[in-house]
């Protein structure tokens, strides 16, 4: 009696798991062929856009016809049309800047990944970069072709700064307003000579450290007319002479650092109180020049009312 049960259990199975294939095998063929029928379909489509396809049906014998036919469309629309410039192109330089400004504040960082979106990302942070800080010298070149509205140029971290690669900055922008070149050797005054030329604009120029230049390199910074700021802390070399030559030729000087410079003396000073009268900062600590001399020197200024000091150092020992 059992084994009939599960003779009849087994067969049951059997016959159900054959319809279960069979209903498999008719589904993959349906699937099969109307993929089929896609694919011839895709194929016969127009390759054209000013084309659209129209089905149209018939009769013969009992029998419907599909006919696929090509015709213009006249009133054919694209729904999201392709844009044609892009999206960065339709604002003005102004608001990217601020942008990135707003970008740059929170984390400098940012304009590196920014920059390595797209190509008009990449543009845009060309021009609105306006500090290059190197760290090797080689690519001043580079980095100026790559950055061409840069505005401040920082050489500190370069310890030697050669004649070359003043001669590229000089060869490469004229939009420079600051330099810095503290911390750097390797250069001479025909260098800044180059440099004068090229950039007639500089107002701001730093040349702390510089141990080996002198008087010669204080004519050459004389020929820019324009420095409002100039560092010359711990330029030892330099003495009355040289201060002289920027005192005549950089009128418009506001801030002046002549810390550690120990070559001078009261006379340097003494002109520049004649020639300098729109300085407000001077940094005289660590020299030979003696308070009392200053305030004899600047006492005419202050008296015709031509000096305004705001902040003077001194280092008496």
């Amino acid at each position: 009696m059992a084994g009939s049960w599960r003779r009849k259990a087994a067969k049951v199975k059997a016959e159900s798991w054959k319809r279960l294939a069979d209903w498999v095998k008719t589904e993959n063929g349906r699937l099969k062929a109307e993929i089929g029928r896609g694919r011839e379909k895709n194929r016969l489509l127009p390759q054209s856009a000013n084309w659209h396809p129209r089905v149209t049906s018939g009769s013969l014998g009992g029998r419907v016809l599909l006919s696929l036919s090509s015709v213009p469309h006249s009133k054919r629309r694209h729904l999201f049309p392709a844009p044609t410039q892009q999206p960065l192109d339709s604002l003005a330089d102004e608001l990217l800047f601020l942008v990135l400004d707003r970008v740059a504040a929170a984390d400098p960082r940012v304009l590196k990944s920014f920059a390595l979106a797209s190509r008009a990302c990449h543009a845009v942070e060309s021009r609105h970069r306006r500090l290059l800080r190197l760290l090797r010298i080689d690519l001043i070149a580079a980095a100026l072709a790559r950055y061409p509205s840069a505005s401040h140029l920082d050489f500190s971290l370069c310890a030697r700064v050669p004649d070359a690669a003043l001669a590229a900055v000089s060869g490469s922008s004229s939009s420079l307003r600051a330099i810095d070149l503290s911390r750097s050797w390797g250069f001479g005054a025909a260098s800044l000579a180059a440099l004068a030329r090229a950039c007639p604009d500089l107002a701001d120029l730093d040349l702390s450290n510089g141990l080996d230049l002198g008087d010669a390199l204080a004519a050459e910074v004389a020929r820019m007319r324009r420095l409002n700021r100039l560092s010359l802390s711990c330029c030892k070399a330099v003495t009355d002479m040289g201060l002289s030559y920027v005192a005549v030729g950089c009128t418009n000087l506001r801030d002046l650092s002549l810390k550690w410079c120990l070559g001078l003396t009261d006379l340097g000073l003494q002109l520049l109180a004649l020639k300098c009268k729109k300085l407000t900062t001077l940094d005289l600590s660590y020299t030979m020049v003696s308070p009392r001399r200053f305030l004899d020197s600047f006492h005419f200024c202050f008296d015709q009312g031509e000096g305004n000091f705001s902040y003077f150092l001194f280092c008496i020992y």
